[in-house]
């Protein structure tokens, strides 16, 4: 069975495709709407036609951030940060379209993955980052962003996982 691998971000989405336990292809997304993100990846799975989606779950507890009001009174203003907000958006694209293909998905956390892949769940982003790059140069598995490296690992959770096992069961 063929499971896809996202790591969804608000500009450029990485893409892993495996066979099984087998990679057969990567690449990122980039997109800086979430409706142009839809429509390349809708592509994407009428092209490859996974039978599970794992992705990187979005932080569900929106992180503020202090900034300066421009008006008096403002110094201390509190906003959302954009760009949770934004993933949220992406993740709800590829959950719709891989309701309308019925094509069964699986969230991840980022902690979950990384601890089971990475061997640590609890490493800052910058220091995950690295370590993915250096997880799949281990592996010998080629990529040309940290967002592919990134989706390579997420696919090689999902294509491990009971889910894949579940959905692949009946496939030769």
């Amino acid at each position: 069975m063929r499971v896809l691998g996202l790591d969804p971000s608000k500009t450029a989405t990485g893409w892993a495709l495996y066979d099984k336990r087998d990679l057969i292809a990567s690449g990122t997304i980039r997109s800086d709407d979430v409706a142009m993100f839809a429509e390349k990846l809708h592509l994407l799975l009428g092209e490859w036609r996974p039978g599970l989606i794992v992705y990187e779950a979005a932080i569900r507890s929106i992180r503020t951030y202090g900034r300066k009001g421009l008006l008096p009174g403002q110094e201390n203003w509190v906003g959302p940060n954009a760009s949770q907000m934004i993933l949220l958006e992406v993740q709800g694209a590829v959950v719709g379209l891989a309701q309308a293909m019925s094509i069964p998905t699986m969230p991840v956390s980022a902690r979950t993955w990384r601890a089971s892949i990475l061997h640590d769940g609890n490493l800052s982003r910058e220091v995950a980052k690295r370590r993915a790059k250096e997880t799949c140069k281990a592996l010998d598995l080629k990529f040309k962003s940290v967002d592919e490296a990134e989706a390579i690992l997420i696919g090689l959770y999902g294509s491990q996982s009971m889910e894949a096992k579940y959905y692949g069961r009946g496939e030769p």
